[in-house]
């Protein structure tokens, strides 16, 4: 498969952080590097609100500027290459927002099933087979 062409010119959708609402006063989930929050996003249009992730990368010493700098540069990168992955298997970016902590959070659908990797530990009726198809078919 050829790999996508990534546009790191086209303008990233930055959401701001007004049209976001935090259903709880803590992350929904929290993990090694990063946390995840439940918002609902509401723009001032007629669309209906939206269920979303708020996925923070979390920074130990928010002091060192410029290892700031470089982390946001890399997660700016990370969201055009994500944003342009276009496949049934690939969870949609939304866009990037900030005021989620120091660093651009990206912002995707709320999946309420959680992660495939949670999905696939809870007791459920599927054979190992099934679950290494779902499992090959995000590879």
């Amino acid at each position: 498969m050829p790999s996508p062409n990534v546009n790191f010119k086209a303008p990233l959708k930055e959401i701001p952080e007004a049209e976001l609402r935090k259903t709880q006063s803590s992350p929904h989930h929290t993990g090694g590097f990063g946390d995840v929050w439940k918002c609902i996003w509401s723009t001032s249009s007629s669309d209906p609100p939206v269920t979303v992730a708020i996925k923070v990368v979390r920074v130990p010493d928010s002091t060192q500027t410029a290892l700031l700098a470089k982390t946001a540069r890399g997660i700016r990168r990370e969201a055009h290459v994500w944003g342009n992955l276009k496949d049934d298997h690939i969870l949609s970016l939304h866009g990037i927002t900030t005021g989620f902590g120091d660093l651009p959070a990206f912002i995707s659908s709320w999946m309420a099933k959680g992660s495939l990797d949670s999905y696939l530990k809870e007791p459920i009726t599927l054979s190992t087979s099934q679950k290494l198809d779902m499992v090959s078919a995000c590879v």
